[in-house]
């Protein structure tokens, strides 16, 4: 069992609402609009495996696209990471995953 203080856990807190926030914001009923050739996320994030100093940040889109993640250490995110990861496609149920690695210990990730 994950404890509420553990690492892992603030991580994938940290990336779902990094990813979900900025998106939730266009959200009209049940679609998010998405900015022409844009997958949209039609499915949400999903939890990955969390290691030391590795994460894996997985979700779900409507047409395929290359998955990626933006990360960040301090609130601004002015100086965000880019990770870019599979493409998902038709074969994966428009699936895919972006494996995050070298991220630092004792820092929440935004």
């Amino acid at each position: 069992m994950i404890a509420a203080s553990d690492p892992g856990r603030r991580l994938l807190q940290g990336l779902g609402t990094g990813l979900l926030l900025p998106a939730t914001a266009a959200w009209s009923g049940h679609t998010l609009a998405a900015p022409s050739g844009r997958a949209s996320i039609t499915d949400g994030v999903h939890s990955g495996d969390v290691l030391k100093g590795r994460a894996r940040c997985c979700g779900a889109v409507a047409i395929a696209r290359r998955a990626r993640v933006e990360c960040e250490t301090r609130p601004s995110l002015r100086r965000g990471h880019r990770v870019d990861g599979q493409m998902a496609v038709p074969a994966h149920d428009f699936t895919a995953h972006v494996d995050l690695g070298a991220l630092p210990h004792d820092h929440d990730i935004l």
